[in-house]
């Protein structure tokens, strides 16, 4: 060993690549790069700060549907005000994940690609086709009850 002119420790011999690396992988340990700190707070700044102002920009404008709609809250019930923050609440949440998952790059082109795909003119009209289709079979027409039994099937559309 000897010492460098900043005062740092220089390794010589057989053994400084040996500790060169040892101090690499303990080094990655923090999921940092080789001889790069971890910063969190950088990671932070990224995709999770676009991720919170989806969530709340999609919270905001639920809420704002909800005084809407309720004519600025003449018609709204007392009862519901539980559902109406968890509702809320879940929005944001379930906003802010998948903004999270959409900004990670293979979901990202995963996501693009499909929406070139659906777009693509030789395909559009029969992507289109199938997009109502299912829209209409599996959630107007609920199908997916029925498939559990034909009376519960009807007494969810009696519910309707």
């Amino acid at each position: 060993m000897v010492l460098s002119r900043k005062g740092r420790v220089k390794l010589k011999g057989r053994w400084s690549s040996i500790l060169r690396t040892k101090a690499k992988i303990s080094a990655n340990r923090n999921g940092a790069a080789p001889g790069r700190c971890y910063n969190a707070h950088r990671m932070f700044r990224g995709f999770q700060v676009r991720a919170l102002l989806s969530g709340a920009l999609a919270t905001c404008l639920l809420a704002a549907l909800i005084v809407a709609g309720s004519r600025n809250l003449r018609h709204f019930d007392a009862a519901l005000v539980g559902y109406t923050f968890a509702t809320l609440f879940a929005t944001f949440g379930i906003t802010y994940r998948y903004s999270v998952w959409l900004q990670r790059p293979p979901t990202r082109m995963y996501w693009r690609r499909g929406w070139r795909v659906m777009a693509n003119p030789r395909f559009f009209v029969k992507n289109l086709g199938e997009v109502l289709r299912r829209l209409l079979v599996e959630v107007v027409a609920n199908r997916f009850i029925f498939r559990r039994g034909v009376l519960r099937g009807a007494a969810h559309l009696e519910i309707m």
